[in-house]
């Protein structure tokens, strides 16, 4: 898959190769995903007809993409802290993964 755009959400209290390494691994793991599964590529159809719990790929290929990053090492739906956060409203530390 081709990463068209990036954009960068937080970038507070991180070292430069910090961010440098976790866009590697994000990069990555967006690459490394293919659907439907063995077909060498990432295409989505749009099938209106489906039924409820018929699914639509969702599950499957956020699953493959936190597998890829599990591989570099990364931790799944682990608990991030970042440091710079202190007095700023919303949630602190929230995140899926923890590299």
């Amino acid at each position: 898959m081709k990463v068209v755009r990036v954009e960068r959400l937080l970038d507070v209290g991180l070292e430069p190769g910090v961010v440098a390494d976790v866009l590697q691994d994000v990069q990555t793991a967006i690459k490394g995903i293919e659907w439907p599964p063995g077909s060498g590529s990432f295409i989505l159809r749009d099938e209106p007809g489906k039924k409820r719990g018929q699914g639509n790929g969702v599950k499957p290929i956020k699953d493959r993409c936190l597998k890829e990053l599990e591989s570099l090492g990364w931790q799944r739906e682990a608990r991030v802290e970042v440091t710079g956060l202190e007095g700023r409203s919303g949630r602190r530390g929230a995140g899926l993964l923890d590299p």
